[in-house]
């Protein structure tokens, strides 16, 4: 049975729900506690909470060697 508001609540609930999904598509995990924080507060958790920083990824490396040759 309907009541009066009802399509105004459910339509509250679903951009709720929408709010909610995009918060947790913005947020990540901290690699040392694995508390949630967002994209952007990442930085400031680990300086604040574990006195860390993020090191920037190092460049591949391509290691060579020689070919060993065989003289007759």
């Amino acid at each position: 049975m309907a009541y009066i508001g009802q399509r105004e609540d459910e339509w509250e609930w679903e951009q709720e729900k929408k709010r909610r999904r995009k918060k947790r598509r913005n947020s990540v995990t901290c690699p040392t506690c694995g508390k949630r924080v967002s994209k952007e507060g990442l930085a400031d958790h680990l300086k604040h909470v574990h006195n860390q920083r993020i090191v920037p990824p190092k460049p591949p490396t391509i290691e060579v060697e020689d070919i060993p040759t065989q003289n007759n």
